[in-house]
C-alpha cells in the first residue's frame, strides 16, 4: 500500500490518478487549531489565533511560524 498526498491532485498524472482511492481530508477548523495551539504550545488566544491566520489553518505552518518567533524572541534576549 503507498498513500500519496497531495493539496493539489489536479497535478496528479490520469494514470496514477486513475489506480488511486481519493480520500479527502477537510481543512482543520480554525477554533480547533486555536485551541490545540493554546494547548500545546501554551500561546496565549489572541497570539494563536494571529498564527492560525497567517498559517492559513494549516498545522505545520503555525508549529513553523511558532518556532520563529521563539528564535527571534531568544536572539533578541540575547542581545
Amino acid at each position: 500500500m503507498f498513500i500519496l498526498v497531495t493539496d493539489n491532485y489536479e497535478q496528479i498524472l490520469p494514470t496514477i490518478l486513475s489506480r488511486t482511492q481519493l480520500i479527502k481530508i477537510n481543512k482543520i477548523k480554525d477554533a480547533d487549531l486555536t485551541h490545540a495551539l493554546v494547548n500545546v504550545y501554551g500561546l496565549q488566544q489572541q497570539q494563536a489565533q494571529r498564527m492560525v491566520h497567517l498559517s492559513d489553518s494549516d498545522y505545520t505552518a503555525a508549529y513553523n511560524l511558532i518556532k520563529e518567533e521563539q528564535a527571534v524572541l531568544d536572539i533578541e534576549k540575547n542581545c
